[in-house]
């Protein structure tokens, strides 16, 4: 629990410091800024205001959080780490409201919506042409892996015993059973396949989504879009596949010790290496959106895109009935959201809140 508490704390933290300096320069803590306002000193002060502020603060709740659990039994640090990752994430959304308030009462007062002249850039006519083909080859793998996995599973059930761990705790020890089934033998193949295909639709709907081009540099702002879809497509299939060795390896070992009669799990080595991967893989996409948003340079003028304040809730939830992309990039952070507007959303987000709870039907 010790290193999973870190692993899992410090890179949420650094990514938190580090949000307001790395998202696009046209969005300010969820607020839309005028593109000859974009290097504004006030916006400057208040994107490093917000970073000391949650330095400090976070610091603080991450050490409390570590001392109150850190003595602790194993189910009660559990719980622990839930609520101290429950906290912190108040904590940020606290930051993130105050200075979005202050943020958008600062655009109010300086009357920047006024003061642009507003142009809608459409090149969706040869967005398909120029982005080319969806890089389907990056998913490819880890559905290779499954089916490998499943293949095995089949020639290794009848050498399994009647009755199957299903749970283990902290220690690596068995707590909950199950009759053994097709359901409960090949659960971690299942799970993996639904991460696979949700992950797969994702990447690909994001790929395929509206492409939002700036009034100055247009061009340059067009490549950047490119290659944002592009970095997104890989990231996730990297993660996807990260994702599917992780699974599998401990479906390999959890049924390979049973057929030997040892029912204990020992998944702290490959936990620590799947957070590290797929941590390491954000920090670089991250570090890369960084360099693609540097790269697109303003010409000075008075040219700005429309403002996108009245589809975003609160900075945070996008909602626009005119849009038929499902999804969007992010207003506040790095990385796409969906446009509740569709309904399609709405079946999204119920299938990634039952995706996680499958495993409980077999428990």
């Amino acid at each position: 629990m010790n290193l999973l508490f870190f692993l899992t704390f410090i890179p949420i933290y650094f990514i938190d410091l580090a949000m307001p300096h790395i998202q696009r320069k046209t969005r300010v803590f969820g607020v839309s800024i005028p593109e000859p306002f974009i290097h504004d000193p006030h916006l400057h002060t208040l994107k490093w205001g917000y970073t000391k502020s949650v330095a400090l603060c976070q610091l603080f709740v991450i050490g409390i959080a570590w001392w109150l659990i850190r003595p602790l039994s194993d189910a009660a640090q559990a719980t622990g780490f839930s609520v101290g990752l429950t906290v912190y994430l108040l904590v940020s959304f606290f930051f993130y409201v105050r200075f979005h308030v202050r943020t958008k009462r600062y655009k109010a007062d300086q009357q920047w919506t006024e003061r642009v002249n507003v142009v809608r850039v459409s090149p969706f006519e040869t967005k398909f042409e120029e982005i080319g083909n969806f890089p389907h080859f990056f998913f490819l793998p880890s559905f290779v892996i499954t089916a490998i996995l499943f293949g095995w599973g089949i020639s290794i059930y009848p050498e399994l015993p009647e009755t199957i761990p299903t749970h283990w705790n902290f220690e690596g020890e068995p707590d909950a059973w199950s009759q053994k089934s097709i359901g409960s033998v090949f659960l971690l193949v299942f799970v993996t396949l639904g991460i696979q295909a949700m992950m797969y639709g994702i990447a690909y709907g994001i790929f395929r989504s509206n492409v939002q081009v700036k009034a100055q540099q247009s061009e340059a702002s067009l490549q950047r879009e490119l290659d944002v879809r592009k970095l997104n497509a890989m990231l996730l299939g990297f993660i996807n596949l990260a994702t599917v060795v992780f699974m599998g390896a401990l479906f390999v070992m959890s049924n390979w010790n049973m057929i030997y009669g040892n029912e204990t799990l020992q998944a702290g080595p490959f936990t620590i290496a799947y957070v590290v991967i797929v941590f390491g893989s954000i920090a670089y996409a991250m570090r890369e959106m960084h360099r693609l948003n540097d790269e697109v340079t303003e010409e000075g003028s008075s040219l700005s895109g429309p403002d996108q304040d009245q589809y975003w809730k609160g900075g945070l939830f996008y909602y626009n009935k005119d849009d038929y992309n499902l999804f969007v990039e992010k207003n506040v952070g790095v990385g796409w959201t969906i446009n509740f507007a569709r309904p399609a959303a709405w079946l999204f987000i119920v299938l990634t809140v039952l995706l996680p709870l499958l495993p409980l039907f077999f428990l």
